[in-house]
């Protein structure tokens, strides 16, 4: 799965990879270590990324115990086009 984030356009975008699903979402805060989305999974949720930690944190979906909060290590890898190419599909 691939978090792709531009904090000067505010845009993320997430691929789960496998499943072939695009969530979209934005860049609602930066600062020095990390960076907070709003992600749209089929319902918002908050997203945290840390660099100096090298985690992401999803925030759980109140009163749904099937979507906790959870807390991934992550790793930074090249930059990837994911954002060029959406949109060139959104037009």
């Amino acid at each position: 799965m691939y978090f792709t984030m531009d904090a000067a356009s505010k845009q993320v975008l997430f691929d789960r990879g496998k499943e072939g699903r695009l969530y979209q979402g934005e860049v609602t805060d930066v600062s020095h270590d990390e960076i907070t989305l709003a992600m749209n999974f089929e319902g918002l949720r908050r997203v945290v990324w840390s660099k100096n930690r090298r985690t992401i944190t999803i925030d759980g979906m109140e009163g749904d115990r099937d979507r906790p909060r959870t807390v991934m290590q992550c790793q930074d890898v090249a930059p990837r086009t994911m954002m060029i190419y959406h949109g060139r599909l959104q037009r």
